[in-house]
């Protein structure tokens, strides 16, 4: 990890089929977008399960209740699915997490598909 002031954010391993690109280009954009952020890796359930316990932020597509059960300074989830039914929302209240989702990313694709369904 880099010597920052900013929170602590790990990017876990696991990444929506649906979604384009890879884990690697996500990174790549974060580091462009917000270049002094903390930014760490998780390359495997592993090291999830090793660093998730430094972690103020985590980027995921599934949180294990293993690395809930670690993560003692995580304030935040951002799921990298629109869907948060998977999660353990009691647990996450619990310890005042909060839970954020991509919910709408689709939403401008889908609408232009179901017009053009209509149109044919």
């Amino acid at each position: 990890m880099s010597d920052t002031d900013g929170p602590r954010v790990l990017l876990s391993y696991t990444f929506p089929p649906e979604t384009p690109g890879t884990v690697d280009d996500l990174a790549a954009g974060i580091h462009e977008r917000l270049p002094g952020i903390d930014l760490d890796r998780a390359r495997d359930r592993a090291a999830l399960l090793d660093r998730v316990g430094e972690a103020e932020v985590l980027i995921e597509h599934g949180l294990p209740a293993a690395a809930l059960a670690r993560a003692d300074r995580l304030r935040w989830v951002q799921s990298l699915s629109a869907g948060t039914n998977r999660y353990d929302h009691d647990a996450l209240r619990e310890r005042g997490v909060a839970l954020t989702s991509v919910s709408g990313a689709h939403a401008t694709a889908i609408a232009q598909q179901v017009l053009a369904y209509l149109l044919t």
